[in-house]
């Protein structure tokens, strides 16, 4: 008997391996928006997100356990552990069970959840608020979440400051310590 999902699947993982890195290597931060329910390799895209937005029917699983793999596919044992700690990141790799909204956002996999009717303008306002911040220390930000995973806490500190150093060189920087000092709001400009 042919199963065409083995053969669909074994076609689709390279591509979803290309996004996978893609989401995990782009500077720039990602908030995605989840809707009831996203399982499957959904649950792999939500961890390569740095923002994550559900509605409280939302739903993941980690489910390579259930069809005899390892619960180690696609970075979930180097993602899942940084979101929820290494016991619930093992409870979840291990036994392949779902993870309902309000406990996934109890243990910071989700940011935040919505009605379903409030998820759109809630993730447009999340967009609107890191647009209108300083764009450039977010991008540093970005690297240094990425760079960091393999660094030291000696090594952490060292590439922190360098960060600090470059983007104490914008003109962001600039605008909004004259704004702290006079007590106004800063206007960043991303440069």
């Amino acid at each position: 008997m042919k199963n065409t999902n083995v053969v669909r699947n074994y076609y689709v993982l390279p591509c979803c391996l290309l996004l996978l890195n893609l989401c995990v290597e782009i500077v720039s931060y990602k908030a995605r928006v989840f809707g009831d329910p996203y399982l499957r390799t959904g649950a792999i895209m939500a961890m390569a997100s740095d923002l994550r937005l559900a509605t409280p029917g939302a739903k993941c699983a980690f489910l390579f356990t259930r069809v005899g793999l390892a619960g180690c596919d696609m970075g979930a044992c180097a993602m899942l552990p940084r979101i929820v700690g290494q016991g619930r990141a093992a409870e979840l790799l291990y036994t392949g069970r779902v993870l309902r909204a309000e406990e996934g956002e109890r243990w910071g996999f989700w940011n935040a959840l919505h009605p379903a009717e409030a998820l759109e303008e809630a993730a447009l306002v999340l967009a609107r608020q890191l647009a209108a911040g300083p764009t450039f220390a977010h991008g540093i930000t970005k690297t240094q979440l990425n760079q960091e995973w393999n660094m030291g806490l000696e090594q952490a500190i060292e590439a922190e400051a360098q960060a600090q150093a470059i983007c104490m060189q914008t003109r962001d920087f600039e605008r909004a310590y004259h704004a702290f000092v006079a007590k106004e709001t800063p206007v960043f400009q991303g440069d």
